[in-house]
């Protein structure tokens, strides 16, 4: 390989385009597709995926020493296709870095990303134990996705998450996550409940300050404070109410007896005065 064709061959790997490479090696995208062309030849692969691959295997690259490490994370997030022979059995030269770009863009949040189910062998089994993370991974993150917007935008309190995985950690998250969603419901089912008995004029309901024996804190404390100090406010105003209502006679006759009160001549009687 000439050193132009590698100089090429980095700048695939890096990601570049056609009109980049040329830029950078101040020659026309015609010549650098020809480079392209012959290096493809070469390796005998069908793109640039399988060329950077390749490339690796017959020690072109050495993507885990050079400046060039994040070969395998190409700017345009391809799908990662690797030629498997009829056997299945693939060489730790293509498994290595077939895996290292997968790791990479599960790294950057892309669950979709699969190693080929064809492989076999030890290669066949880092390709199934691999997908099975990542799915489950998949399947967390649109869990959640699903939660948030159940609970947060539609309103539907009892949604849950389901991990599908409840043995140790994974199970652990699913139990913690859902706790969370217990914990952040439990004040505003509280609150609702006590609003609901004011309504209906039952003023003994307060909301609890503790759950399962355990007190409220910050603002969920201070939230259920503020609403029992309410509903208490409220009782006293209905104590007073109730006081108020006796001193007042129906049929307007409040007035009147005012009037006795202080002295006043009562109807069919003539005042002092006069």
């Amino acid at each position: 390989m000439t050193s132009r064709e590698r100089e090429v061959l980095l700048l695939i790997a890096e990601g570049c385009t056609s009109r980049e490479i040329a830029g950078r090696l101040q020659i026309s995208p015609k010549t650098v597709e020809a480079f392209r062309a012959i290096l493809l030849g070469k390796t005998r692969a069908k793109n640039s995926v399988q060329l950077v691959l390749k490339a690796q295997a017959l020690g072109w690259l050495d993507l885990l020493s050079t400046p060039h490490a994040e070969v395998l994370t190409m700017a345009n997030r391809r799908d990662l296709v690797v030629t498997t022979p009829k056997d299945g059995s693939v060489g730790s030269s293509l498994v290595l870095p077939a895996l290292l770009r997968a790791l990479q863009q599960v790294r950057d949040g892309n669950f979709s990303v699969r190693l080929p189910v064809e492989w076999s062998g030890l290669s066949g089994k880092i390709a199934d134990a691999f997908n099975d993370i990542v799915s489950s991974n998949a399947r967390i993150a649109d869990e959640l996705e699903r939660l948030g917007r159940a609970v947060g935008k539609e309103g539907k309190t009892r949604q849950r998450v389901s991990f599908g995985r409840p043995s140790q950690a994974w199970g652990e998250m699913e139990a913690t996550v859902n706790a969370l969603v217990e914990n952040l419901i439990w004040p505003t089912t509280e609150v609702t409940r006590a609003i609901a008995a004011v309504a209906e004029g039952d003023l003994s309901q307060t909301v609890r300050l503790d759950v399962e024996g355990r007190r409220l804190e910050g603002e969920f404390l201070r939230s259920a404070t503020i609403v029992n100090s309410m509903i208490a406010q409220l009782g006293v105003f209905a104590r007073r109410s109730r006081g108020w209502r006796g001193r007042w006679a129906p049929d307007g006759q409040a007035r009147r007896r005012r009037r006795r009160c202080r002295g006043w001549p009562g109807r069919g009687r003539t005042s002092p005065t006069t």
